[in-house]
């Protein structure tokens, strides 16, 4: 019975080789989209869990940014109960490796305290991780640092100079890991061991520099643990003489200012506030992602069920032959479900053969979060294998168990026929997933656009034509001013400040205070400049004066932003407000325009530049491209340690690289379901054409020409793709104009991408019709009635 089922299914896949190839291209399709999406979204949704007991790992942070002190964590271990071991880990903007005079700048480099491996359990591929930094002066590498440095050289024991954030100090390679997954909170490449002198200067609460984790002796109950630690913390301050009150309602009242606590494998998606060590994930996009899955299953199951089902009709006169000949009902419902469910898993093992060669392609078109093997996601190609089984067996049960109760004398007399209800249900599966479509296409143009809005936005500064040079470790020492002197003497250079990092990292924050209205209380984010730096960037100053570069007068003023500006009432020059830690009376001297400083989420706040002589970053404004090569030449004649720097505006852009990483997945998974809703239309059309070449007949013996039998299936078809459009735009309209709320700065929602994808569809369709209904049409009428 195998054999004979077999030889029926390859003996009807020869015959109808341009439906098999439809409907197995179809599922392949869909399946290799849903593959590659559960794949990106399984990721997401599994950050830091590789880490051994990740429920028991905790960050403990401040509630509006990333970072705390030793000191909070200290106190914290001291007063709560429940925590085994904790590692304070302080980020660098670069390390500069220096090892026998040559010099390597890496990112990733972060000096930690000793207990790092007891919160983050890993075996070492070089040393041993139970003493690898229980020593000042040791220093563990990843793996990749230490192939691109060494090669295939043991690296352990060697010594070498770490410098970053001022002059290098010198270290012993203890240990080599393994890189962290992609999916990593943390992307080290440099764990060095702090200093006990750093950790003891460190050491206040108001040097809130690090991220602290610690991992507790059980999974902790979040709610009732910050209760905890709310209490502990508060009661600090509470007792140092910050009260309003009883020690209850203070706490009440200062309970959402105490440090947040959230387990690592809550961070990616959980947490959004500044300084987080790596871009966090958005929850709404993943959402997004596995509806475009759903709907990609979806299109590819109803393709495949409305041709089968359309093809299995074709078979009536077939099963009655059989019936004749002896078979009986069980042998072609086995017949008929083995066929579909042969079909369905040929589109299974297409798609994952297709879903492993995009990953490939995807990650040589540095689509980093498709970057893994495809192998270690078996349960989700086991459920994908799931879902086929399905579909094919839903698709051979129409034939199966319908058509084969038919007697074969009903059906060899021609009496059977399709009904007009087959017709109807057919036709809305095809608009259901034509709407579908179209609403993904609209959907994903507007995503495209406001995810890539920023990258044309006015932001209220000047991106281009910036060189940005690291001076963090302290390179050019003391002779900064020489040095910027020196590079305003060449002609490539048109201007240069300095100021601590650049605009691209997020603005440090801190409390303000009217001095005229204590009541006017505001959050203020704040940048250290120079006098040179509202120039340089090229910052609009609407009200006031720049800076004059004399630290004595200007360390109590500051220049805002007209959202500030608007906040403390309009005219605010020569208005002053208490910063607290940095400075009681601090004066407002000008106001530039609004700029933005964080994604298009959130409103411009209130915002301004301090005085300082902070050299962590130089900045310099180039006129030509000639410039990074004198200034290279320049840095050489102060220091031998390397020059590193980077355009601004490609920084800048990178920042939203996520979110074009993201714009442009979502248009390539949208084209993949509109190309499986066109496969089925035209599958459909097809079936269509087939079923009517008599009619087809009879018209051109009446008179017809081609044009006219072209309009008529023209006007037929068309219809449900009008229908279609009418269906999804509405729905695209309210789907996109709820996603846009979501941003303080958004796009308008225009008419415009309604029209071209609706015109783009019917003209699509159309062509169809015409390809495929063109050499039906034309056709001799005498062979087709005879055939008939």
């Amino acid at each position: 019975m195998v054999k004979n089922h077999l030889l029926s299914f390859l003996r009807n896949l020869s015959r109808n080789k341009g439906y098999a190839f439809i409907n197995i291209s179809g599922l392949a399709v869909g399946f290799a989209s849903a593959l590659l999406i559960s794949i990106y979204v399984f990721q997401e949704y599994n950050f830091d869990r590789h880490h051994k007991e990740y429920e028991k790992i905790y960050r403990v942070s401040a509630p509006s940014f990333a970072f705390t002190s030793t000191a909070h964590m200290e106190y914290l271990e001291q007063n709560v109960s429940g925590i085994e071991s904790w590692v304070s880990l302080m980020p660098t903007p670069s390390g500069t490796l220096t090892i026998d005079q040559d010099g390597f700048v890496e990112d990733g480099t972060y000096y930690v305290t000793g207990d790092y491996f007891e919160v983050f359990p890993q075996e070492l591929l070089l040393g041993n991780s139970r003493v690898a930094l229980s020593d000042p002066g040791s220093l563990v590498i990843t793996e990749s640092l230490s192939k691109k440095i060494f090669g295939r050289e043991n690296p352990v024991g060697l010594r070498v100079s770490l410098s970053s954030q001022g002059p290098p100090d010198e270290y012993t390679i203890t240990g080599v890991m393994k890189d962290p997954p992609l999916n990593s909170y943390l992307r080290y490449k440099i764990l060095a061991r702090t200093s006990p002198e750093t950790r003891k200067h460190l050491h206040n609460f108001k040097s809130t520099v690090s991220y602290c984790f610690f991992r507790s002796q059980r999974r902790l109950n979040l709610q009732q643990f910050e209760a905890q630690t709310d209490q502990v913390f508060a009661k600090r301050r509470y007792d140092l003489g910050d009260r309003t009150g009883n020690f209850q309602e203070y706490l009440e009242t200062t309970r959402e200012h105490q440090p947040l606590i959230m387990n690592i494998a809550d961070l990616h998606l959980g947490s959004n506030i500044l300084f987080e060590a790596s871009p966090s994930g958005k929850r709404l996009y993943l959402q997004i992602f596995i509806g475009i899955a759903i709907f990609i299953i979806l299109l590819a199951g109803i393709n495949y069920v409305n041709l089968a089902t359309a093809q299995a009709s074709r078979r009536a006169k077939e099963i009655g032959v059989r019936k004749v000949l002896g078979s009986v009902r069980s042998s072609l419902v086995s017949g008929f479900l083995s066929e579909s469910l042969l079909l369905a898993l040929f589109g299974w093992t297409a798609g994952v053969f297709m879903a492993a060669v995009l990953l490939e392609l995807m990650t040589v078109l540095e689509f980093t979060a498709f970057n893994v093997n495809i192998l270690e996601f078996k349960p989700i190609i086991l459920t994908i294998l799931l879902v086929s089984i399905l579909t094919g067996l839903g698709a051979g049960m129409y034939p199966a168990f319908y058509l084969s109760r038919f007697s074969p004398a009903t059906v060899l007399k021609g009496n059977y026929s399709s009904t007009k209800e087959k017709s109807l249900s057919r036709n809305v599966l095809v608009v259901f997933q034509f709407s579908i479509s179209l609403t993904l296409a609209i959907f994903s143009i507007f995503i495209y656009r406001q995810l890539n809005y920023g990258l044309g936005k006015d932001l209220g500064f000047d991106k281009e034509q910036i060189l940005v040079v690291d001076n963090s470790k302290d390179q050019l020492e003391d002779r900064e001013q020489t040095f910027r002197e020196e590079l305003l003497q060449l002609s490539s250079v048109s201007n240069a400040s300095f100021s601590r990092y650049s605009m691209i990292d997020r603005l440090s924050t801190a409390s303000i205070q009217s001095l005229e209205d204590p009541e006017l209380q505001m959050r203020l984010y704040y940048k250290f400049v120079d006098a040179s730096f509202v120039p340089t960037m090229g910052f609009e100053m609407i009200q006031g004066r720049n800076f004059n570069g004399d630290l004595q007068d200007e360390f109590a003023s500051i220049i805002v932003n007209e959202s500030m500006a608007k906040k403390m009432g309009g005219d605010v020059l020569g208005k002053e407000f208490n910063a607290f830690f940095l400075g009681e009376k601090v004066r407002i001297v000008g106001v530039v325009k609004d700029f933005h400083y964080q994604d298009f989420s959130n409103e411009i706040g209130p915002a301004g530049f301090f005085y300082r002589e902070e050299g962590n970053q130089i900045n310099v404004r180039i006129s030509n491209a000639r410039a990074i090569n004198d200034v290279e030449e320049k840095w050489a004649e102060f220091t031998n340690q390397p020059f590193d720097f980077y355009f601004f505006d490609q920084r800048f852009n990178e920042l939203f690289k996520s979110e074009q990483t993201l714009s442009r997945i979502i248009a390539i998974f949208t084209s993949l379901s509109v190309f499986i809703a066109f496969l089925g239309f035209a599958g459909l059309i097809s079936y269509q054409l087939d079923r009517r070449m008599k009619e087809i007949g009879i018209r051109k013996v009446l008179g017809a020409s081609v044009i006219q039998i072209l309009r008529m299936f023209s006007i037929e078809f068309s219809r449900l793709a009008i229908v279609s459009f009418f269906v999804g735009a509405p729905i695209a309209w309210f789907v996109t104009s709820e996603w846009l709320k979501s941003f303080a700065y958004r796009i308008e929602v225009g008419l415009l991408p309604f029209l071209l994808t609706g015109v783009g569809g019917l003209s699509l369709i159309m062509i169809v019709i015409v390809f495929r209904a063109r050499s039906k049409a034309s056709a001799n009428p005498v062979e087709t009635l005879r055939s008939e």
